[in-house]
């Protein structure tokens, strides 16, 4: 393997190592919030249409992002975030729906 190639290989590592560090900074960080919180909005503007998804909400509020993940992945801790921040809670995914949240 020639200096360049090496470089190259060397410089192709460090972009992945990067883009990683910063997949799962936006997970951790910025990604569970903004889901929440959009999700939250489009219920108290009385936007949730009759026949959209969850799915279909999830995907046009991930278009803002350039990550690639699953939303199952961190579904569980976008809906806490409802509960805790907003008070409200997913009923039904296909269409969506959700209702204010109560605290036992």
């Amino acid at each position: 393997m020639d200096q360049e190639a090496e470089q190259e290989s060397y410089l192709d590592k460090k972009f992945d190592e990067y883009y990683e560090n910063y997949d799962m900074y936006m997970k951790t960080y910025v990604v569970l919030e903004v889901y929440a919180r959009q999700l939250a909005s489009y219920f108290y503007r009385g936007l949730l249409v009759a026949n959209e998804t969850l799915i279909q909400y999830v995907e046009s509020i991930g278009d803002a992002f350039n990550v690639g993940f699953d939303f199952e992945e961190i579904r569980d801790r976008v809906e806490e975030i409802l509960k805790i921040k907003y008070n409200l809670e997913i009923t039904n995914d296909k269409p969506l729906e959700m209702k204010f949240w109560k605290w036992l």
